[in-house]
């Protein structure tokens, strides 16, 4: 600003403070695309996970339950909005099941042989078999004819089941069977020993028992890992 004296002449006046600045674009404004997006969050070394890492002494008890009780509430979380899977997640065991965490319960072997290992769950696994046995129109309970069933209750889910089921069909249709030692010479009280022999291809026909698998490309990924594991043959 100035001020004119008489004479015309123009001298400076005060110098005027500046004010506040004005208010700019905030920073870091997300894009449009950004907006309304769930991200995982990044792993800080403070987070639960990082409880779970062991190392050369014993995890003490207070983290260890401070691990679980963090695991806990991340399993919660994740249960109220998981979708995409065929897996129930409406489960409460708490009440009927919560006592059968203190006992070690192994069902090693043949399920319609009892074992040396008696903390089993056998004659449930027995139950469970004869049930969907019948479904097949098998004669049950297991072992009272020669046209019954032998099954044994799955631990790995259907990829466990798949591989079973190639892993027989490539010995049946391989010529291999199951047979009682026709020798017969086991001895009293001793159950007969069992023998897996395989039939021999006729001269003609080399490949006669060479089974092949085929299979769709909406079929189970498991098909194709069970396949290379039986040295099974497929196409695709």
């Amino acid at each position: 600003m100035t001020e004119t004296t008489r004479r015309g002449e123009q001298i400076p006046g005060p110098v005027p403070k500046p004010g506040p600045p004005r208010p700019g674009p905030p920073k870091n404004r997300p894009l449009p695309s950004q907006l309304n997006v769930r991200r995982a969050p990044a792993v800080k070394e403070n987070s639960w996970e990082s409880l779970f890492r062991l190392g050369p002494e014993a995890t003490p008890p207070g983290v260890r339950k401070l691990a679980l009780s963090r695991y806990q509430e991340y399993l919660e979380e994740q249960r109220s909005h998981f979708l995409g899977y065929q897996a129930d997640e409406s489960l409460d065991y708490r009440d009927d099941l919560s006592w059968m965490l203190g006992y070690h319960v192994n069902n090693i072997g043949d399920p319609f042989t009892d074992g040396n290992f008696t903390l089993n769950s056998k004659v449930v696994e027995r139950s469970v078999l004869d049930y969907y046995a019948t479904l097949w129109n098998a004669e049950t309970p297991h072992g009272e004819s020669p046209d019954s069933y032998w099954g044994y209750v799955l631990t790995m889910g259907s990829t466990e089941g798949n591989l079973y089921g190639m892993w027989n069909a490539r010995d049946y249709l391989g010529g291999k069977a199951l047979i009682v030692d026709p020798s017969g010479s086991a001895a009293e009280g001793v159950p007969p020993r069992l023998l897996l022999v395989r039939a021999k291809p006729p001269e003609d026909d080399a490949n006669v028992y060479t089974p092949v698998a085929f299979y769709s490309e909406d079929t189970h990924y498991s098909f194709t890992k069970a396949a290379r594991v039986v040295g099974m043959s497929t196409f695709y």
